[in-house]
């Protein structure tokens, strides 16, 4: 091990043995998602499922075989407060267990993708049962939303989400991500009860944010992109090269953000294309991760290409996430490890 930061984020992070509230409270999420056995209609974007021969599937089922394990739910979590993390950006929310890793007892504000309404409408009364205040959920296809094309429903059709336009920035610094206390939130139309509670006593983490039940006043936020055909005003995305590293953004400044997570099209063409479209917001202490880099040959392709990438000065290899980091100040170093 060449590397003195490699070195400090495995010993101090991610080989650490802790055990926090905000562990527990990720470890509930999944296992309530793990006991809800409704049926939802999916709608796939990606490179489809190996698991699943039909579009009608338990949300159980989607938690246990398309949500990140235990194991690594917690890394998330613990990486994510180690490295500081203000501001992400997730490319597949699913039911939202990695999204909860991300937000759970951190402070850091999350923008998370989904492209089908139905896997985004059980994530967003997830969020907002277990108090994740701090996660901006948008629905439609990543290339909409990225270029700016998404259309945005009128207001007579917002019945299960808030509706607002949208620019991508870094959350911690948007006045428009961080919505006042009279922006209520609309609930589902799913019964409270047809969700299922866990038996064990919820615990709370010691931060801001309150956890468990659902509140009408909850200041989180989901936005449904998924409609089409109206002829309404897009979400813009500013992707430009930019040197900013973690200052405030200015009116001539191009935003940056501290993470993104890739999980959501498993396929070497769109792993590649959307890897390049948000690489101008990367800044120096950017980490970028990518899940199941040995999914396939064309994901070990598109992770060869990734790692070798100019600007990756840090590449970890852990078989199930591909991390990079962008660090100039270090030599270019690949490391494979076990976690």
């Amino acid at each position: 091990m060449h590397s003195p930061f490699v070195y400090r984020l495995l010993t101090e992070c991610l080989y650490k043995k802790e055990k926090k509230p905000a562990h527990q409270k990720v470890l509930e999420y999944r296992q309530v998602l793990l006991q809800d056995d409704r049926e939802i209609k999916v709608t796939d974007f990606g490179a489809g499922s190996r698991v699943f021969k039909s579009d009608k599937r338990k949300i159980s089922a989607i938690a246990k075989n398309a949500g990140i394990s235990k194991k690594r739910a917690v890394l998330l979590n613990k990486l994510i407060s180690y490295l500081e993390i203000k501001s992400a950006l997730e490319l597949g929310t699913s039911v939202g267990i990695s999204s909860a890793a991300i937000a759970t007892g951190n402070d850091v504000k999350l923008t998370t993708i989904e492209g089908c309404p139905e896997t985004a409408k059980v994530a967003g009364e997830y969020f907002e049962r277990f108090g994740l205040e701090n996660i901006r959920l948008e629905v439609g296809s990543f290339e909409e939303i990225l270029s700016g094309k998404a259309p945005q429903p009128p207001k007579g059709e917002q019945k299960k989400f808030q509706i607002q336009n949208s620019k991508f920035q870094d959350p911690s610094r948007s006045e428009a991500s961080n919505p006042g206390p009279n922006k209520k939130q609309q609930t589902s139309n799913t019964s409270e009860a047809s969700i299922p509670t866990l038996n064990t006593k919820q615990q709370t983490p010691n931060h801001k944010r309150e956890s468990s039940e659902q509140t009408p006043n909850s200041k989180h936020e989901t936005i449904n992109t998924s409609e089409a055909s109206h002829n309404l005003q897009p979400t813009t995305y500013n992707l430009q090269p930019t040197t900013d590293n973690r200052q405030p953004t200015t009116d001539n400044r191009q935003p940056t953000t501290d993470l993104i997570y890739f999980d959501g099209n498993h396929s070497k063409e769109a792993t590649l294309k959307y890897f390049e479209q948000l690489l101008p917001l990367a800044h120096n202490d950017s980490v970028f991760i990518f899940d199941d880099i040995h999914w396939s040959k064309g994901m070990e392709e598109a992770w060869a290409e990734i790692k070798g990438h100019p600007r990756v000065r840090v590449s970890i290899d852990s078989f199930f996430w591909g991390i990079v980091f962008f660090r100039k100040e270090q030599e270019k170093e690949h490391f494979i490890i076990r976690l």
